[in-house]
């Protein structure tokens, strides 16, 4: 963010003298150009932006400094103590019987993700100090024509008394640059430990066979753990989740949605549990529609994360909701009297979790066109709305809205959104 010191024809210039005193008594009745004059404006601000900074990184400096010792305590676990982080996890998570089929993220590695990226304060942090050097480095762009004139017209006093001050512009904006050095130093170290990682981490083999495995998967955020974790370092060309498109799976960015719904009550003409997962794509992960299966509910093309538009027949929601009703429910969209019939018997209860907020089509699916085809069912859909696990009190309590609360127009997009966990329900 600094520029190269100004050659002024001195080499003792004071490193951090900012427009410095100096600069004031080289006197200005030889300042032709107003040079000197613009530094003497403009330097007290600079100096006082610097001096605020500075007081800043030193409020922050502890906090920095843990970061940075727990980055540097997460990047020397070696490869072995990391597998073994998440065999650990697993276990405790899964049971010792079922810990091989999980690969949970090594606490050590989760933490290395967290702090390979700046926190919202550091962000602003660095924006003000760029910012400064911004501000230090145009002064200097904008007076060293003035400079160079001087040095041409043998000007020797104004030549050393404004290069002096370019040249202390030139310490500010580095130290301004620096002040925060300990963030990026563990931004570094964090980044190329974690690279260096999931770079020697090789794909587990996963069939079809074990992926079926998978099953009874709770609507909640333990679930998506426990999806992620099944499918951690798999094949990502066969079991996609979105942006990574080879090698082992490490879900740095899963783009593709993942939903869970759990319907009971009497299914299929007894007592009984409707459990699946899905991941939105088709032949993704998790429960998948055949071309030949009917579609009870009907998908509008709505836009995606990226802008593109298409029929969103292949959304996990929609899978899943459809997969309910005609595979579980016998509910096929016929519109028969016997599957009437069968519709309104249906009374259970449906869980329909969601880790991103539902797209236009899905939230009419799973929020009007189910209710409309299951009358008598009670159905909660929940999406996940922040990182980390929701405390129960920020989650409200399923209930049938009443006509007043019916008639309420709906709160625009943004709002309300404290809350880690949206929840409706509809009797």
């Amino acid at each position: 963010m600094g520029d190269a010191p100004v050659d002024a024809q001195r080499d003792d210039a004071p490193a951090h003298a900012a427009c410095a005193p100096a600069v004031a008594t080289a006197g200005i009745a030889d300042d032709d150009d107003g040079a000197l004059a613009r530094i003497e404006c403009e330097g007290p601000a600079l100096r006082a932006a610097l001096v605020a900074l500075r007081g800043a990184r030193d409020a922050r400096a502890p906090a920095w400094a843990a970061e940075l010792s727990l980055a540097r305590a997460a990047a020397a676990r070696d490869d072995a103590q990391l597998a073994a982080e998440s065999a650990a996890l697993a276990a405790g998570r899964y049971g010792v019987a079922a810990a091989t089929q999980y690969r949970p993220e090594p606490p050590s590695i989760g933490a290395l993700v967290r702090l390979s990226t700046r926190t919202a304060d550091e962000l602003r942090f660095a924006a003000e100090g760029e910012r400064l050097c911004a501000r230090a480095s145009a002064l200097r762009t904008a007076l060293v024509p003035a400079l160079h004139a001087r040095k041409a017209v043998g000007d020797t006093r104004g030549t050393r008394a404004l290069g002096s001050a370019l040249n202390a512009l030139v310490a500010l904006a580095r130290e301004a640059a620096e002040l925060d050095a300990p963030v990026r130093g563990r931004l570094t170290l964090a980044s190329r430990r974690l690279d260096a990682y999931r770079a020697r981490c090789a794909v587990r083999p996963l069939s079809d066979a074990d992926a079926a495995a998978l099953c009874a998967v709770a609507p909640d955020r333990s679930g998506y753990e426990r999806v992620l974790d099944f499918y951690r370092l798999t094949d990502a060309a066969r079991f996609s989740f979105g942006r990574a498109l080879s090698g082992a799976q490490h879900f740095t960015d899963v783009r593709r949605n993942v939903a869970i719904v759990r319907a009971d009550g009497c299914i299929g003409g007894v007592a009984g549990v409707f459990e699946a997962y899905a991941v939105s794509g088709e032949r993704a992960p998790g429960l998948n529609l055949r071309d030949d299966e009917p579609r009870p509910f009907r998908a509008i093309a709505c836009a995606d994360g990226l802008g593109e538009v298409y029929e969103r027949t292949a959304d996990a929601e929609y899978k899943l909701l459809t997969a309910l009703c005609v595979r579980a429910l016998g509910v096929r969209g016929s519109g028969g009297a016997a599957e009437a019939a069968a519709a309104r018997a249906y009374a259970g209860s449906i869980t329909l979790w969601s880790k991103k907020p539902l797209c236009a089509s899905c939230s009419a699916v799973a929020r009007e066109q189910l209710r409309s085809r299951l009358p008598n069912a009670t159905v909660r859909v929940l999406v996940d709305e922040d990182e980390s696990v929701p405390d129960e009190a920020e989650v409200s309590r399923a209930c049938a809205p009443s006509p007043a609360a019916a008639a309420t127009p709906r709160r625009p997009d943004g709002e309300g959104k404290k809350k880690r966990v949206r929840l409706m329900a509809h009797d």
